[in-house]
């Protein structure tokens, strides 16, 4: 499918006449025009699924999304200089389409910033956002990984002659809607394709039968084409403890339509490398294979999951032995989650649960005690007499911890305390060193406006002995997370903290040293990540406060 993007840009002709010489006689694919000097990219797109491991791609392209284009950016060097990479030229797009050819076609603003002095000029970024300012659309550039994907990668060279039309390909990835600017120069066409991601995890048998997560190299080719798509590329492995453990190589591969839906286009070759501290040394092992479009599309589980290619060097052709009870490659003996499927055997804790069967995950609970039968372990049930799966307002605080005054409240503090708000765990689950109290949350959720409450005083973690001062109200929107505090009539804020990771938990109770600092403030306070979440639906975040008497009402 083909949706066009058309983006115009002028340049001034005061010297037009001088340079008469530039005519369609002297380039075909010039046309004439005695006012402006125009141009006109056309552009091809890929689909990239979502997936977190894709450790073999290294351009920052978009997913694909039915988003409307809202506005462009661009940067241009050359005789005049047109936006940077700091700062790029934003060209907003006219809310209004209009119907051309059949397709619905959109125009962006008239920019002053664009009528260009005639000369020499380099296309060096192009990308296009919505009006949640979120990127849809990236023109890859010479070195990225994906430059094969298209065939006249950034930078751009452009020749811009007085009173003269000239026609440019660009090629960005993922879009599949049009544009069309209603008063410019330069044009931009872009052509809707899709790209499967593709995964593969690999196994070595020794010659006793045991099984090893492998370390390994991928090639990957196209019929016909001599240069490879991915050559040499090897999956991140991890010796260290004692379960050692080996991370999924994940690849974007494209979609092709001239190919029948049963032709193997895509050929791979994988090949298993040594691994002194797990497996040692081993021979010439290399699995070979080719891929269709309906091969492909057979490997996918849902929208959002992609199965595995599963490789198992020097294993046979038949399954893992009996005793591999999940088929991840890990003996029961040697599984640490023997009924679950983990190949990465993930641990935390450092106990002898992997985090896929650990009720408490993070916190050393060899004997798995669990009292009050509620799926959470003694060692991190912040109510052990309670079951902890009562989440009324779902925001993954169990409801016996929270407060009911919700957002109307009022506190009697009548001195200046420390406060947190109630997170999933205590900071004395993480086992960082002291007996701090405090709460950290490990959010693991859909898109939402979540609350949560702040208490202060709450010594041991327990909240009858503390005082409820504040709410955070917590939205997840997309890769935007936004922490609004709203404090209780009679408490102010003299001054706290945030912490926040898309991925590790923090290493310190500190509250000095949680990354960011909040100032003082009365009644309410705001505060939002920038590029630092992934939009996965898993974060830490943990918030402190000093808070003192106020008489400020919440909000």
């Amino acid at each position: 499918m083909m949706k066009n993007f058309r983006y115009f840009f002028s340049a001034i002709a005061i010297f037009a006449m001088l340079f008469s010489s530039c005519s369609k006689e002297d380039n075909p694919s010039v046309v004439e025009n005695q006012e402006k000097a125009t141009l006109s990219f056309a552009s091809a797109l890929n689909d990239l699924m979502d997936n977190a491991n894709k450790q073999a791609i290294g351009d920052l392209i978009p997913l694909c999304s039915e988003d409307v284009p809202a506005y462009v950016h661009v940067v241009l060097t050359g005789e005049e200089n047109v936006g940077t990479m700091a700062d790029p030229l934003m060209i907003p797009v006219n809310e209004t389409p209009i119907e051309e050819d059949g397709e619905m076609v959109y125009f962006t603003e008239e920019s002053a910033d664009l009528e260009l002095t005639p000369g020499d000029y380099e296309l060096t970024y192009f990308a296009v956002y919505s009006e949640d300012d979120i990127l849809i659309w990236l023109a890859p550039t010479t070195g990225g990984d994906l430059e094969d994907f298209v065939d006249n990668p950034l930078p751009i060279d452009i020749s811009l002659g007085a009173g003269v039309k000239k026609y440019v390909d660009v090629e960005v990835l993922c879009f599949d809607d049009r544009l069309v600017n209603e008063y410019g120069y330069l044009f931009f066409d872009i052509i809707g394709k899709e790209a499967f991601e593709f995964c593969f995890f690999a196994n070595y048998c020794d010659d006793n039968g045991r099984h090893y997560p492998a370390r390994y190299s991928v090639d990957i080719w196209l019929e016909g084409e001599d240069e490879m798509l991915y050559s040499g590329v090897i999956n991140d492995v991890d010796a260290t403890g004692d379960d050692p453990s080996a991370k999924t190589l994940c690849f974007a591969l494209p979609n092709i339509p001239s190919y029948g839906d049963d032709v193997e286009y895509i050929h791979y070759e994988i090949t298993l490398l040594d691994w002194d501290e797990v497996y040692g040394t081993v021979g010439d092992f290399t699995e070979s294979g080719s891929l269709s479009r309906n091969e492909i599309e057979a490997n996918f589980d849902g929208d959002d999951n992609v199965d595995y290619e599963h490789i198992r060097f020097n294993c046979g052709d038949t399954p893992p032995p009996p005793n591999d009870d999940d088929d991840d490659g890990w003996p029961n003996d040697d599984d640490n989650c023997p009924n679950d499927y983990n190949p990465d055997q993930l641990n935390s804790d450092d106990d002898s649960f992997g985090d896929v069967c650990d009720n408490c995950p993070f916190v050393d609970n060899e004997n798995q005690d669990d009292t009050d039968e509620d799926g959470v372990g003694d060692a991190c049930d912040v109510c052990p007499d309670e079951d902890d799966n009562v989440d009324d307002n779902q925001n993954g605080i169990p409801d016996c911890l929270e407060d009911d005054n919700g957002d109307d409240c009022e506190t009697d503090l009548d001195t200046c305390e420390t406060a947190f708000m109630v997170g999933n765990y205590t900071l004395q689950d993480l086992e960082l060193g002291n007996n701090r109290w405090g709460w950290a949350l490990n959010f693991d959720g859909a898109d939402g406006t979540y609350e949560y409450d702040i208490y202060a005083a709450a010594g041991k973690n327990d909240t009858d002995k503390g005082y409820l001062v504040g709410v955070v109200h917590l939205t997840v929107e997309g890769d935007d997370v936004t922490v609004d505090i709203d404090l209780c009539d009679g408490a102010d804020a003299e001054g706290g903290h945030i912490y926040f990771d898309d991925e590790d938990m923090p290493t310190s109770t500190a509250p000095g040293q949680f990354g960011y600092e909040l100032p003082a403030f009365e009644d309410d306070y705001s505060w939002s990540t920038d590029d630092e979440y992934s939009g996965d639906g898993d974060f830490w975040l943990v918030v402190h406060l000093d808070v003192c008497p106020g008489d400020e009402d919440m909000d």
